[in-house]
């Protein structure tokens, strides 16, 4: 960018750095711009905000302390405005809204914000707090909860829904984003066009959530990636695939191989529309930056250069998941 002191051009500049907060040490990556010209040093709010996030994002998963988007998403199933819930759980006037602002709780609050998540536990709550709660309010709450309590006894286990439970909470193997199935499956179709085969999908998804995180500090899907001989692929990637043509997102065709014999390879469709709704304006802007980036670049080539990310060169070995948060920041392509 333009540099601020003089006509000179400034370079981004990541570095490690340890940082304190509220008494403990936690490793960042540092974001500020140097003049080429005069050699200044300065940053930005929004380079600023991404360090600040990155030890409050470790502080809120070493304490298991619930993220802001996890709170407002708890307050808007149990239809219930931020001061109710002030109310209902005994906090400041204002200070549910806070937590939904970034606020960060005490461990005591966060035990009980944690608490929460569940309706059941949550019905509890409010039960013991009849008294302040107006007789046809108190009525409407618990009902509406008694419904939820039975929606989520009778609503089946699949495997796909623990791989991404909104109800754990974000960390750096997530990329400190809810996990979300739905983004996942419509990033996937949004791809799909360019991207009909698994290894060059896979590497596409890998870079949109890391690239997503490396600029605003949240994956976009929340998805966990693993690293094997391909280079990263979406952890428990073949049981995803799956549920993804089972469930009717995707459908298989065979094509012929390149090759001398007669080998058929599969190729996925995509059997809906992408939901672009579900995206913000800057996530939008990271998958179209991946697709325009990798558009005409050979798969080998990606996947070669896969193979030069700091995150799958130390997890290769054992197959292991890749922190958003160590790895990041390092992204390379």
């Amino acid at each position: 960018m333009d540099c601020p002191y003089c006509d000179g051009k400034a370079e981004l500049v990541i570095k490690k750095a340890h940082r304190t907060f509220r008494k403990e040490m936690f490793e960042v990556f540092e974001h500020h711009y140097k003049c080429d010209t005069c050699k200044k040093e300065f940053t930005t709010d929004e380079i600023d905000t991404l360090d600040v996030s990155q030890i409050y994002n470790q502080y809120r998963e070493r304490h298991a302390i619930p993220f802001p988007a996890q709170l407002t998403e708890v307050r808007k199933k149990y239809h219930l405005s931020a001061s109710k819930m002030s109310d209902i759980l005994g906090l400041g006037a204002n200070q549910y809204r806070l937590y939904e602002s970034g606020t960060i709780p005490g461990e005591s609050q966060a035990t009980l914000l944690n608490l929460i998540k569940s309706s059941k536990d949550f019905l509890k709550v409010v039960e013991s707090k009849m008294a302040i709660l107006k007789e046809k309010e108190y009525e409407k709450i618990t009902a509406h909860l008694q419904n939820l309590i039975k929606q989520e006894e009778h609503a089946p286990l699949r495997y796909i829904d623990a791989l991404f439970n909104n109800t754990i909470n974000p960390d750096q193997f997530s990329g400190y984003a809810i996990p979300s199935f739905e983004k996942f499956v419509n990033m996937v179709i949004y791809f799909i066009k360019d991207a009909p085969f698994r290894v060059r999908l896979n590497k596409y998804l890998f870079y949109a959530d890391f690239l997503n995180f490396k600029k605003t500090c949240s994956a976009i899907s929340g998805c966990a990636y693993a690293a094997i001989t391909m280079g990263p692929v979406p952890d428990n990637y073949d049981f995803i695939f799956g549920e993804l043509v089972k469930q009717g997102y995707l459908g298989i065709e065979l094509e012929p191989c390149n090759c001398d014999n007669d080998d058929m390879r599969e190729r996925y469709v995509a059997l809906k529309e992408c939901d672009t709704s579900l995206f913000t304006d800057a996530e939008l802007q990271t998958l179209a930056s991946i697709e325009k980036r990798f558009k005409n670049v050979p798969t080998k080539n990606i996947v070669e250069q896969s193979h030069k990310e700091e995150g799958w060169i130390e997890k290769q070995k054992s197959k292991g998941r890749i922190s958003y948060q160590k790895f990041g920041f390092m992204l390379k392509n």
